[in-house]
Formats: C-alpha cells, structure tokens, sequence
C-alpha cells in the first residue's frame, strides 16, 4: 500500500492504484515540479538559474501607510538534503512593474538559485506587523504564511561567459573569489565607471535633478541584439547593448551606485522620492534587475556600491537604524540571487568630510551577512590619502570575519597599487581574515585612467598601476574614468568604445596569468628579491614572473632554490608569444641574472619576465656566478629622497665573493647603469659619469659609497638602483652576453630518461645571442591543454580565461 503526504490530508491507495500513481509522479518529474504548493513558479529549474517564486497576497500600494515594505515580512526557507538557504522575499506591484509601471498589486515574489540538481523544498513565513521587515522575529502570520512545496532542477545548459556555466562566485578565505562549479579562480577586470550607470532615461521614475548627468546610452543602441531583453517596448537598448559591448571586449565586470542622490551624480535612488526612506519604486527596480541579470548572463560581474561619501550618513545619521536595515533588505531580496557580485559598503565610506566610527561599518558588513542567503563578499572602499584615513581604517577593520575584501583607491601618485595591494593581502591574512584586494579606483582622481583620444597607449598606467597591482597578488582591476575634467569621465561617460585602447591592455592580465597556466592563487609577491627593487611575483620550485619597468635588466635572489629554469619574455602592451632573450638557461640558485628581451621591441618600457623549470636548464649555471662578472655583488639602498628636487641619493655597496683573507682586495674599475636616472656627482670612489653610465675605479673588497642622482618625476626612486654594465672591460652578462652550457643535451623522452648532468658544468660565453643553440624542450606529460613553455623563440597563450587547479600539469623534475 502507498501513502501519500499532502499538505492538509493523507491518502491510502490500494495497490491497483500504485501503478497510476507511480504514472502521475513520472509526469510531474518530467515537468520537474514535485508539488508546487499555491506558488506560480517561473523560470528556468536549473542548476545556477534564477528561478522565482510567486504568490498572490495582500493588495497595497507603493505609498501607503505604514508601509508595506517595513510591516511584511516574506522569507523562504529552500532545502535539500543538509543544505538551507533563507531568501528574503519582495513586494512586486502587479508582478509585471518592469512593463506596466504598477506602483500596486498583490503580487509577492522570491529569487532563488540553486546550487545542485535534485529535488527542492521550501516553506514560506509571511508575517505582518510593526517594523517587522527589519526584524527576524514576530509578527503575525497571514495570507500564504505557512505555504510549501518542492521542485525539480536538473544541469544547466549555459556557455561560457554566462556565469551560470560555472557556478556562483563566491568568497573562500583566501586572495581570490572562486566559482562554486568550475572551481575557477576569478581575475576581475571591468569598469568602475560611470558610477551612476543607472542614471538613465529609460528607467522608471530618474528624473535629472542633476542637470546634464542623465544618459541615453544611445551610442550602445547598435550593440543590442535581436532575443536581447527591452522593457515597455524599446526602452532598455541602449544600456542592454552598452553590457553587450563590455562582454565583448572580453571585459567581465562593471560597477554602480544603487543611490547617489547628494552626491556627484544625484539621481539614482531606489525610492519614489529621493528622501522618502521607507517607500520604494517597484517599477525601477525590476528595471533594474533586467539589466544586472543581463549583466550575469553575459559574464559581467556586478559590483554593487551602495552608497558614495556625500550619502554615507543619508540613513539613520550614519547609524543602523530602520532605514539603512530596510534599505540594505530590499537590495538583498531583489538582487542577491546573482551569481557574480559583491556589496560595497560605500564609495568613500571612511574619509574626513563625514565620520563614520568603525563600530558602525563593523554592523552595516554584519546586517548585510545576515541577510544574504549566499554570503556574497562585503567590501570596504576609503578615501585614498593612507596616513589619515586609509591605513588606521583598513587596521582597525583587520580580522572582522564580515569583511572580505578591500576596494582599493590609488593615490594620485603612480607606483602604490603593488604596495596597496601586497600590504592589505598580507596584514589580512596574518589577521587570520584573508581579504580579496582589488584596484576599483586609480589616481589622480581628477583624471584616473584617460580615454584613448587623450592617452591613445596607456604606457604609464599599464606598467605603473595595472600590472604592478595583480604582481602584487591584487584581484581585480575596475577602470576609474576620472572626475569631470576630460571627456568621456566618471559623470559623462556614455561610450565604454571610449576606452577600448585599455580594455585592450586590461585584457593581458587573464591572456598571461590564465593562458599560459600559472598558479597564481598559490604564488606569493616581493620586490626585495630583485635587486633594483622589480615587482615579482612567484612560487619557489615552479615560476618566478617579473616586470621590468623603467629598467633595463634585473637580477632575482632565489635562494637554495637551485634547478634549471627557462628564461621567457612577454610584452604586456601587445602581448602575443613568449619570447627568447640574451640569456635562456640558469641554475644553481643564488643570485641569478635575468639578461634581457631581445629584438626590435626591446625599447618598450616594460617586459615582463617569465621562469619556469625545464630540464634542459638544469646544471647549465649562472654567469653571474662563473662568468667574467663571477662573484661581483652590487647592492643598493636610497638613502633619501627630495621630492621637490627631484633628486636622490644612494648609498651603493659592492662585494666579491668568497671574500679574499686578505685586507684589500685588487683594484678594479667598473661600469654601472643606472637606467631612467641621471646621476652627477659621487663620494668615496673616482667617478666618471655620462649619462646614465657611471664609470667607478675602486679597491674591491667590501665597499660603501654614495651617489646623488636626479630622478625623472615619473620615475620612482627605487628604479635608481644601479646594474652592473663591465667589469675590467669586460661585459657582464646583464650587458646581452648570452651564457650556454658547452656539454651537448639530449631532449629527454619517455622511453630514454635523461642522463644526469654534472653540476660543474663549463660555462663559455656566446658573443651573439641569436646564434645560442638551446637544446629542445622535452614533451610535457600531461594531456592538458595548458601551454608548454619550450626553448623555441616563440610560446602562444592558451586561450583559456579561467584557471582551474586541477588542469594545472604537474612541475617538471
């Protein structure tokens, strides 16, 4: 005999009715509905889709009082198996606001998305009472209180780059968000501008109380598509086709304010008037929602700022009170169903003009946590002056386990984002509250980052904040447009095409880390492992990449770590294949020369280098170590720096080792290269110096001295530090000497293992690089598509934009 459980009786069924039973349930499977309950539930049952849930309740409206939106209170509680999610629920006008503009109804509605396949149950709490949308207890139950019912969801048939082909992002304790279903790391890169993206003509209720910030987005009409979602009609095109176009650039997020009333832009608010806190505009916000879940199908993460430093204290004078619980509970029920996302506490939040205390922020990150269902990351953005604001705020918030990443605002000086960045990772994560890091605003805020008529080639952005941010481990990069003051900026942009020039260069960053398979996630960042101070970024036994900016070579301190490795070179501005340089082969560890790119490009200002082991290098040595510059150490440090004369002064220190036993070492006369900076005069040594070559005669033995160089604006000081050119007339192999080993290599096979390689291996020196015959890589063992670093002149990325752990080839021996 079969029982069947309903919500209000029991049946017991002979079993000649078993066999109809058993059809009826097959049906209902096929149309993956278990039991609905009262709930009209629409939307695609599948893993990772948004699938909303509605029920027919109270008739109000917008405006009434009290309100509606404080004195409901929907909540769904979604289960299966071990797993709940509690979703807060919404009030929907007529359950088509988006296209009738209806400021009232009885429609009542929950988003929901589910992260596995199978069946899924809820029951549904709708209380009414006083405040009690702003509370987790009380009230009192009515209309659909109590309603349950389940589901079916099966795999989602999306491609990439819509997210619900891998899953919801999410925040794991460590450096970089990851996706719950392709296990994917997330670099992000996208646009923080325009802020008040939202201020359009086509939404509901935007009136322009800010003359001349409103947009049409009607440069973007071409980019919609035919299947594309609109609202009433053709409204809608313009912003659809401006997501379309960032997607295409292969960007993959995109920042907003959801209120700037007060602020720089003025007209984004949620509400029906700007100060009425307690009233909502339905309409606008299903308006909304059309365009962010468009925003997630087409891969473009949405990064909610909720608020912007002249509105910080709009709700409750600063506090948590009614209105900022009410305000942040209707964001979350409308929108937290996104798989990509995160909440920004509020652009400038902490800054001097209005202050917030810290206990406060501590409660808005909080208050956010409880209500998500999904725990999206909670971000915390300052004002960008460090002393002041920035450092004590971002200490005092170290540790909160409710605050899982920093929006990172750039001075208007260059040269801070690896800083930013490798600062606020580290102190986090010895807080024990990992943060995420990313750059979303660059300095100077009155120009951030120029559109392509002003700055066509970005060469000093993209050496000097974007790649220095993410070698310093940094996560993301939204570009900043700038204020006011140059066209296409923050409060007038309404052409992303823009900027299509940095797109471009932003681009690079998933083409390298990505393409060609580094496990960026388990790497560490440094620039004391570079003698002149380069941002380096690594995992010791497996790849070491450095950035070569404003200089022309580099060494790398890498310890005891002693196999062979490869040397690469990838140029970040056009990118491209990996290529070969004036010195292919090192080992042995220690200090270990870099040598440069070689070719027609090598003037571009920055390179980056790539090392990874291969077993061809191994026991081929270092030329730093065994060439004609064997033992000379240079090291440097800038003793000070005067900012208003531009000038520095270094104290250099020079070694050979193994020290002699003797006390004066012989004489010897050197070269050194100072790069960007144009030193003049020195003590303690017999200078000559031309240009940026100083020529120095000095006893060898253990040596301080001091220079004084100028040094170009745009040019840190640490990029003074000095490379060793000659030594006694002879080059060095920093110089474009290319070193190889004299023993003849066989490419190792499968079948044949390779033969051990002495250790002693010669070294000669090849007078032309191009001519150095490098041994063939050998095969890579594994199947994966992850690209093989050979010997060859040239190594293409994979296409790949996300970095799945697992695909990762083992190192090699």
């Amino acid at each position: 005999m079969l029982i069947l459980q309903t919500k209000s009786s029991k049946m017991q069924l002979g079993s000649n009715a078993v066999v109809g039973v058993i059809a009826l349930l097959v049906v209902l499977n096929a149309a993956s509905v278990v039991s609905a309950g009262t709930a009209q539930i629409m939307g695609e049952r599948k893993v990772w889709h948004k699938i909303t849930l509605t029920w027919k309740g109270p008739y109000v409206k917008e405006n009434d009082n009290p309100s509606p939106f404080l004195n409901y209170r929907l909540t769904v509680t979604f289960t299966k198996g071990p797993k709940k999610f509690i979703v807060p629920g919404y009030f929907a006008a007529d359950g088509n606001a988006a296209e009738s503009s209806a400021s009232e109804g009885d429609q009542w509605r929950c988003n929901f998305t589910p992260d596995e396949n199978g069946t899924w149950t809820y029951v549904v709490s709708f209380v009414k009472g006083d405040s009690v949308a702003i509370t987790n207890v009380g009230g009192t139950g009515t209309h659909f209180d109590g309603d349950n019912g389940s589901f079916s969801v099966s795999a989602s048939d999306k491609q990439f780059p819509d997210f619900r082909q891998r899953g919801r992002l999410s925040y794991i304790g460590a450096r970089y968000l990851q996706f719950e279903g392709t296990k994917d790391f997330f670099l992000k890169i996208g646009s923080d501008s325009p802020e008040g993206l939202f201020d359009y003509a086509d939404i509901d209720n935007t009136p322009e109380i800010k003359q001349g910030m409103r947009r049409s987005w009607a440069k973007h009409v071409q980019d919609w598509k035919s299947g594309d979602p609109t609202w009433q009609g053709r409204k809608g095109q313009g912003l659809i086709g401006a997501v379309n176009y960032l997607s295409s650039e292969n960007l993959n997020a995109l920042s907003f304010l959801t209120h700037s009333f007060n602020g720089s832009d003025g007209n984004v608010f949620v509400y029906n008037t700007p100060e009425d806190k307690f009233h909502l505009d339905v309409s606008k916000l299903a308006q909304w929602e059309i365009v962010v879940d468009h925003m997630n199908a087409k891969g473009l993460f949405a990064h909610f700022k909720l608020c912007e430093i002249q509105s910080v204290a709009f709700w409750d004078d600063g506090n948590l009170g009614a209105e900022r619980k009410l305000y942040y509970r209707e964001l979350v029920a409308r929108f937290s169903h996104l798989l990509a996302m995160n909440w920004n506490l509020g652009e400038e939040i902490i800054n001097p003009r209005t202050v917030i205390p810290i206990i406060n922020i501590k409660q808005f990150a909080t208050y956010i946590k409880s209500l998500d269902p999904y725990k999206h990351p909670v971000v915390l953005h300052t004002w960008p002056v460090y002393m002041d604001v920035k450092e004590p705020a971002y200490n005092a918030m170290l540790g909160y386990p409710d605050l899982d990443g920093v929006s990172l605002q750039s001075h208007s000086e260059q040269y801070t984002t690896f800083d930013d960045a490798k600062t606020w990772i580290d102190r986090s994560a010895k807080a024990g509250h990992q943060w995420v890091a990313s750059s979303d605003e660059q300095g100077p805020w009155e120009s951030g980052i120029l559109a392509d008529s002003i700055d066509p080639e970005h060469d000093s952005n993209r050496s000097s904040v974007l790649w220095p941010h993410f070698l310093g481990g940094g996560a993301g990069h939204e570009v900043y447009a700038g204020w006011n003051f140059f066209p296409q900026s923050d409060l007038t942009l309404d052409d992303f095409r823009a900027r299509s020039n940095w797109y471009a260069q932003m681009r690079r960053i998933p083409e390298f880390l990505n393409g060609f398979g580094l496990p960026f996630w388990e790497m560490q960042s440094s620039q004391s492992i570079s003698i002149n101070g380069q941002y380096t970024f690594y995992k010791p036994g497996t790849v070491y990449v450095t950035q070569l900016n404003h200089v022309k070579t580099t060494f790398l301190n890498i310890g005891n770590d002693t196999i062979g490795y490869r040397i690469h070179w990838w140029n970040p501005k056009r990118g491209g294949e990996l290529q070969d340089g004036t010195i292919q082969c090192v080992s042995g560890g220690g200090i270990i020369p870099l040598g440069h790119p070689s070719g027609p490009e090598y003037e571009e200002m920055d390179w980056i280098a790539i090392l990874r082991p291969e077993f061809v290098c191994n026991g081929t040595g270092n030329p730093y170590l065994e060439g004609p510059c064997k033992g000379v150490h240079v090291s440097s440090r800038v003793d000070s720096f005067d900012r208003f004369s531009e000038s520095s002064q270094m104290e250099l220190n020079l070694y050979r080792y193994p020290k002699t036993s003797s006390t004066n070492d012989v004489g010897v006369k050197m070269v050194l290269n100072t790069g960007l900076c144009r030193c003049q005069s020195g003590w303690n040594a017999a200078f000559e110096i031309r240009g940026n070559l100083m020529t120095i005669a000095l006893t060898m033995q253990g040596y301080s001295f001091w220079v004084k160089c100028l040094t170009p604006w745009e040019v840190n000081a640490e990029s003074c530090r000095p490379l060793l050119e000659t030594l006694d007339g002879k080059q060095c192999a920093v110089s474009g000497k290319t070193y190889k080993s004299s023993l003849s290599l066989s490419p190792w096979s499968k079948e044949t293992p390779p033969s051990p390689i002495p250790s002693t291996a010669t070294l000669v020196p090849t007078p032309n690089p191009s001519s150095a015959s490098v041994p063939p890589s050998p095969p890579t063992r594994s199947p994966t598509a992850t690209p093989k670093l050979t010997t060859s002149p040239s190594v293409k990325p994979s296409s790949s934009w996300t970095t799945n752990p697992s695909s990762v080839p083992p190192s090699p021996p």
